[in-house]
């Protein structure tokens, strides 16, 4: 009796391993038709886009689909939706500049769509574009802002670009390579090579950025052919937004505590600002619905932040001015608010409000208010290096630690515009120590 159970249990057990083999033996022929599948499908739809860069499909190539559909599913989905929604832009940048179509995969390919790219070589930015290239084409790069975070900016700068390397070579293979590894190192590689070709320059291991062959094949697939992997492409919702401009040196931490913005909202819509001291002269982007709260809280924020930095260079000691009477009037319109009035007239909210005796920011349509009631002709400062300065700053001024054109501009009631064509000033960047015409 015991003999015959222990024989059905040995039954019950070969019929369980049975089942097991067989299980194992038929995934592993389904996995094999599903992968030969796969790269009879790549190769097809890859030849189906009809591209005019000669690359021909390879395993490398297979490797790097395969990751961007399966291992990095998410960050396809929302690189793609990224893609989907800048292209139209990127089309129409190309197609002015009487450029190739093909060229539009090349964010896709170097950056994956990351405005905050940034590689060992001092490329940066959706387009990975090089510092002296980037400022070649008009970006502002400096310690407080790099354009090339900026999706529009740099994508009209990388297209200035890739015309300068089509006029070199009509081979969009050798133009797309030269962008990403600059034209001389690859006329160099060439050189050296006896067969060249998109492979052998990758196989050579001469290119600093040798991936953008793959990867360039790899993205023009993932754009185009995201549905067969069932990938649904993430398109972010846009933050409606309006510009301010400060008067005063202020940190973002503190702009977003005392308006309860999100640091990462705040850096998704200002993508270019890459120092937490935010910069002068330079539109700040806010979410729409906090416009009017900043403006009502502006100068106690400025106020608050030089308290807390009242050791710090960034902020100068108060000016005291000897002034003459004037005043200059302002109709209020439909859409004015106090603080867009103080912006636009060089002065404070506390000011209008003193000048115009008004209880609150409340104003009416057709009010009549004064938004200027005094010029300087005389100002001074409380530190006595300043003092000297501005005997001597009648037709000249010498730029200081911290300073700004907008400051300046304020400090002598002239215009930003105004220094800038009395100084043949091309961009607001200035040094310490340069000497500014302020008036003529």
């Amino acid at each position: 009796m015991i003999k015959k159970t222990d024989s059905i249990a040995q039954d019950k057990i070969s019929g369980k391993l049975f089942c097991l083999v067989c299980i194992f033996m038929l995934t592993c022929s389904i996995s094999a038709q599903n992968l030969h599948f796969t790269d009879s499908l790549f190769n097809t739809q890859i030849n189906s886009l009809n591209l005019s860069i000669s690359i021909p499909y390879n395993d490398t190539i297979n490797q790097r689909i395969q990751n961007l559909t399966h291992l990095y599913r998410q960050e396809s989905a929302i690189a793609v939706g990224k893609f989907l929604s800048y292209s139209p832009f990127i089309d129409s940048a190309l197609s002015k500049a009487n450029l190739p179509s093909e060229f539009r995969y090349i964010p896709l390919a170097i950056s994956n769509m990351n405005c905050h790219y940034k590689s060992r070589y001092h490329c940066a930015g959706y387009w990975a574009l090089p510092y002296p290239i980037a400022v070649k084409y008009g970006l502002i790069i400096n310690d407080s802002i790099d354009e090339r975070s900026d999706w529009q900016k740099s994508t009209l700068a990388a297209v200035k670009y890739l015309q300068s390397l089509y006029q070199l070579s009509d081979n969009l293979c050798d133009v797309i390579i030269s962008y990403a590894n600059s034209p001389l190192l690859l006329q160099a590689v060439k050189k050296n090579l006896d067969t060249v070709n998109a492979w052998s320059l990758f196989f050579s291991g001469k290119l600093f950025n040798k991936e953008i062959i793959p990867n360039y094949i790899a993205a023009a697939y993932i754009a185009n052919f995201y549905n067969t992997h069932h990938i649904t492409p993430i398109v972010t919702k846009k933050t409606p937004t309006e510009n301010i401009f400060l008067r005063k040196n202020i940190s973002s931490d503190k702009l977003n505590s005392c308006l309860s913005i999100n640091k990462d909202v705040f850096s998704e819509i200002n993508p270019c600002l890459v120092s937490n001291i935010l910069p002068l002269t330079y539109p700040i982007k806010l979410p729409k619905e906090k416009v009017n709260l900043f403006y009502q809280i502006e100068d106690s924020l400025y106020i608050e932040s030089k308290s807390e930095h009242a050791d710090s260079a960034l902020f100068t000691p108060p000016i005291v001015s000897n002034t003459r009477a004037t005043k200059k009037y302002h109709i209020v319109k439909s859409g004015d608010i106090l603080g867009r009035l103080a912006q636009t007239y060089h002065t404070s909210v506390s000011n209008l409000k003193k000048w115009n005796n008004l209880k609150s920011d409340n104003i009416q349509i057709g009010d009549k208010l004064i938004v200027n009631q005094s010029i300087n002709t005389q100002p001074t400062n409380n530190n006595n290096q300043d003092e000297d300065d501005t005997k001597n700053s009648s037709s000249t001024y010498i730029v200081k630690k911290g300073d700004t054109l907008s400051a300046i501009s304020l400090k002598y009631n002239i215009s930003i515009q105004k220094i800038k064509d009395l100084n043949q000033l091309k961009s607001d960047k200035i040094d310490i120590g340069q000497k500014l015409k302020i008036k003529k």
